[in-house]
């Protein structure tokens, strides 16, 4: 297919400028069954999988189609009411991990107790990958890092001797345990920093264990520690920048960034007392982290048993000299987001300055981007806790939604300019979204809504090599339509409302349609094919 002299990545542009800027706010396309109330979904291939409830099952493992071609029980795992999933561990470190098409998580049968299953979205692929601890009683597992280690999924289990950590490859064979800690007790980690406190680089996988920061080899599997005798405490998060691993060190009130690449030997401190000042006894300590190819920024929170966050934005280049303060705010930063050169956050500066900020690492260029209109300051468990959320690189705009405290949210796009941050959903209660390509799906807790919506014929749009070509695109008089034999041709809106149908028509006039961008549907006799056209 022809860009035109606009190219690739001008028509990536056009694309994703049409989509976030230009299109009026609607309610997207609602993919699941409200029917059966999703939980914790995350992408599986073509699909959505989640933990879905009905009186007759109980929770157990639910799919639905992106393309919104309906939702479906995979397996009643625990036969009956009772449910074969657990609510509680499926949404620790967000219950699930995708490895090879297959979606993994932890279930009970009702024969075998809470053991680890994968699925392929089918009812005969959904199976208990090994039986770790034997009898009904079966034991609680977490999963660690998000990314796999050589191939492997590295989870914590319990096979009766105390938790020990367990790889799998998705086969009973290859489910193995591979340490030897026989701890008492599950460590467990918050949900909401879990993507912090597991990296996986350079095929060895860090994370802290008692205490102590740690380094698990992907070829051998096997353990080493990355400290010596120290005092201090491990403070998350981790970051990865510039191919090493960067984390903190606390001792009393003195918080310190490190960097090793996963050998003792080579773990080295970089800047001590990253903090202004200590208040009232309490310490500045890392919460969340972005990065970009050039600097990782830093949010150091005050540790304050008083009514109020407070936390300063700082950035590293890995170096002491580089690592600096940009920026003090009256609240936490509840959102990082690093797209391109471009970092996004959310924070309560005052009364006429709170809502998403952007910056280019000064302070100067810290500006306020979209306002959330508050008048007071943000105590705990006020409406700052839950000003925003679910930051999400869509086509290098940031997708995010406002939630101003009382369950009607609004979802936005922006590319970073005040006058180009637009409302692109309305929606109550978003939990979160994900982004596919140039499609968002957001989650609002009791369904999951698609954007921008499929046109009414559900068709997917197929591949760019299909036999059907149509050019110029972008055009902003007409399209062609190469193609021999007989054909009916639909152009719809992106909410899927047909506009124009053509008979065995090769040159078509678009001249009167607005610019933007328009699906075309094209039926050849035994096939349809979707493409989508921009109109300059």
């Amino acid at each position: 297919m022809k860009t035109n002299s606009y190219g690739r990545i001008g028509l990536i542009f056009l694309i994703s400028m049409y989509i976030g800027f230009n299109t009026l706010a609607q309610t997207g396309q609602k993919i699941t069954d409200s029917n059966c109330q999703p939980y914790h979904p995350c992408l599986l291939g073509d699909k959505f999988f989640y933990m879905g409830k009905t009186n007759q099952t109980g929770f157990e493992p639910w799919a639905c189609y992106k393309n919104g071609n309906g939702a479906y029980l995979i397996k009643d795992i625990k036969p009956g009411a009772a449910s074969g999933m657990d609510q509680v561990n499926s949404n620790n470190s967000a219950g699930y991990r995708i490895l090879n098409g297959n979606c993994y998580f932890f279930a009970d049968d009702g024969i075998n107790g809470m053991e680890l299953w994968k699925t392929d979205g089918t009812a005969n692929g959904t199976v208990m990958v090994k039986d770790i601890k034997t009898g009904a009683g079966g034991y609680s597992g977490q999963f660690t890092s998000e990314s796999p280690l050589n191939g492997n999924i590295i989870f914590y289990a319990n096979d009766g001797t105390g938790f020990d950590l367990w790889k799998t490859d998705g086969t009973t064979e290859g489910t193995i345990k591979i340490s030897n800690l026989k701890l008492a007790v599950i460590p467990y980690i918050v949900s909401s920093i879990t993507k912090k406190a597991f990296v996986v680089l350079n095929n060895k996988m860090f994370f802290f264990i008692n205490q102590a920061l740690h380094a698990l080899d992907g070829v051998t599997f096997t353990l080493s520690s990355l400290e010596s005798n120290g005092s201090w405490t491990p403070v998350n998060p981790l970051i990865t920048f510039q191919n090493q691993l960067y984390f903190f060190r606390q001792t009393g009130n003195i918080v310190s960034l490190w960097r090793t690449d996963g050998t003792l030997n080579n773990t080295i401190l970089i800047k001590n007392n990253l903090y202004t000042a200590a208040y009232n006894g309490n310490t500045y300590v890392p919460i969340r982290s972005a990065v970009n190819s050039n600097c990782m920024y830093i949010e150091m929170k005050l540790t304050t048993k008083g009514t109020y966050f407070t936390s300063e934005l700082w950035k590293s280049d890995g170096t002491d000299a580089g690592t600096q303060l940009i920026m003090a705010f009256n609240s936490q930063l509840n959102d990082m987001l690093c797209i391109k050169d471009k970092l996004y956050f959310s924070a309560f500066l005052d009364n006429l300055n709170n809502g998403i900020w952007v910056s280019d690492g000064s302070m100067i260029n810290t500006t306020l981007l979209y306002s959330f209109g508050l008048s007071t300051y943000v105590s705990f468990g006020g409406p700052g806790t839950t000003w925003s959320s679910s930051f999400n690189n869509m086509n290098d705009s940031l997708i995010f939604y406002k939630n101003p405290g009382y369950g009607n949210n609004s979802v936005f796009l922006t590319n970073g300019t005040f006058n180009e941050t637009k409302k692109i959903l309305d929606l109550n209660f978003v939990q979160s979204i994900f982004v596919d390509s140039a499609v968002a799906y957001v989650y609002n807790g009791s369904d999951i809504y698609r954007y921008p919506a499929y046109p009414a014929t559900s068709i997917q749009q197929t591949n760019n090599n299909a036999e059907v070509c149509i050019s110029p695109n972008p055009t902003s008089d007409f399209i062609k339509i190469d193609f021999p034999d007989d054909l009916e041709v639909n152009i719809y809106s992106l909410t899927g409302n047909k506009l124009a149908a053509f008979h065995n028509q090769r040159i078509i006039s678009i001249k009167e349609f607005p610019a933007g961008i328009y699906f075309v549907s094209i039926d050849t006799g035994n096939k349809s094919i979707i493409r989508k056209i921009i109109k300059k």
